[in-house]
């Protein structure tokens, strides 16, 4: 599985998942009898319209309260691009029809955050 390690050139300190790898049902159709008795079946990828994708922690990849600033400071409306475990890389733009970036301390007063990055696919 690959994890994001970099977000617009900024090293995370863990790497983060994200949604797109947890897809295992990545196709969505339906079927019709012909009018010879045999089976159409019409078939698309799901999310074929949406772009929509979420980075996120789960419960073991925290960003540092020095990362969180860093992040903090790049949210905008200009691509960032993300790298991952593998060296792949993608093209993403911030999400600012939802809050683009969500951090959440890991206890009260804690220096460690879980976070969510919510973005569209460029």
């Amino acid at each position: 599985m690959k994890r994001v390690v970099t977000f617009d050139g900024i090293s995370l300190d863990y790497p983060l998942y994200i949604s797109t790898e947890f897809d295992i049902d990545n196709y969505i159709g339906t079927s019709s009898l012909a009018i010879d008795g045999s089976t159409v079946m019409f078939i698309q990828p799901k999310g074929a319209m949406t772009n929509q994708v979420q980075i996120y922690s789960k419960t073991d990849a925290w960003v540092s309260d020095t990362i969180k600033n860093s992040l903090m400071s790049g949210v905008d409306d200009l691509a960032k691009t993300v790298t991952y475990s593998d060296g792949s890389s993608d093209i993403f733009f911030y999400d600012h029809t939802k809050t683009p970036l969500q951090f959440t301390p890991l206890y009260n007063g804690a220096l460690w955050y879980n976070v969510t990055f919510n973005l569209l696919k460029g």
